[in-house]
């Protein structure tokens, strides 16, 4: 099973299809800025409590008690630990849903955490972020309803293998070995893998890099399948988008992702052409401009087309 090569080298961009190598530096991601009418309105003040948290079946929103371990990790300045998320505000103030993909939600939290995480070592213009979390979010989504049969089985998975990890196993691989369908020959005898920025999957990089080291995640969602993952170390860089993540990680794929392996198919070009057949509605009108380009013809008629 190779799928942490995939994780690694599989990034759906805005530009929907760039590919990195393990240890490779990610690709500076350009789009087009938007024209004046295009930008967002200014908001005044942030959302109470919108730090990540992680309920449901993997799904990241705010508040709970993840963002507490967040805050431990913003008040320890540690050199050895992931850097805190951008202090400013971010771009919504009232929680709510504004896209939905195959009928998936996208909310503001959602997009006001990767925004505030992209600011914390690569800092642009509002709506450019916006535009390039969506982006990172829609393949999750995609996944999520195409395969949603499985959720229910793959959540009790994932839970024994979370509790299993939380006692602190001192073979990490004799528990990927028994829990994980993301096993590799060559794992590194602590199972912890070198991730930099925007090498992996969201909400996996995320993670990956605001986390608190030594602690072990809740159950997440990425468009493979459920993680649960431990940061063991953390280099900081001079600049912050050169730093390091040292994790492992335990994966609960979905079963058709395992059959298309199994037959032969190549995952991430299955991955992107489900991708290209979704259909994403919006909440509201200016959203069309945070659309990835390739994927605006898939907006599905609603009562915004009369302003087109």
């Amino acid at each position: 099973m190779k799928l942490f090569s995939c994780l690694c080298a599989f990034l759906l961009t805005s530009q929907l299809g760039l590919a990195q190598q393990r240890g490779a530096k990610p690709p500076v991601i350009r789009v087009d800025p938007p024209t004046p009418e295009q930008s967002l309105p200014t908001i005044p003040a942030p959302i109470p409590n919108a730090q990540p948290g992680i309920t449901g079946l993997g799904q990241v929103a705010p508040g709970d008690a993840f963002g507490a371990l967040l805050e431990q990790n913003r008040i320890a300045d540690d050199p050895r630990s992931p850097r805190p998320l951008s202090p400013d505000q971010p771009p919504f103030t009232t929680e709510r849903v504004l896209l939905t993909v195959d009928g998936e939600e996208i909310t503001a939290g959602d997009i006001n955490q990767l925004v505030s995480y992209y600011r914390s070592f690569r800092p642009g213009a509002t709506d450019i972020l916006i535009r390039d979390a969506v982006a990172a979010l829609i393949p999750g989504r995609v996944a999520r309803a195409r395969f949603a049969v499985s959720l229910v089985s793959m959540d009790v998975r994932i839970k024994a293998a979370a509790a299993q990890a939380d006692l602190g196993p001192e073979d990490w691989l004799k528990l990927v070995e028994r829990f994980s369908d993301d096993k590799e020959e060559d794992s590194p005898a602590d199972g912890a893998y070198v991730f930099g920025r925007e090498q992996a999957v969201q909400p996996f990089d995320l993670l990956a890099h605001t986390f608190p080291k030594g602690k072990l995640s809740k159950p997440f969602l990425t468009v493979y399948g459920f993680h649960v993952l431990e940061v063991t170390d953390y280099e900081r860089a001079e600049r912050s988008r050169d730093d390091q993540s040292f994790v492992r990680h335990l994966l609960v794929m979905y079963p058709q992702l395992k059959e298309w392996e199994a037959a032969g198919k190549d995952i991430r070009a299955e991955i992107k052409q489900m991708v290209a057949e979704c259909k994403i509605q919006i909440a509201e009108a200016w959203l069309r401009n945070m659309v990835p380009p390739k994927l605006r013809s898939n907006l599905v008629v609603d009562r915004f087309q009369s302003e087109q």
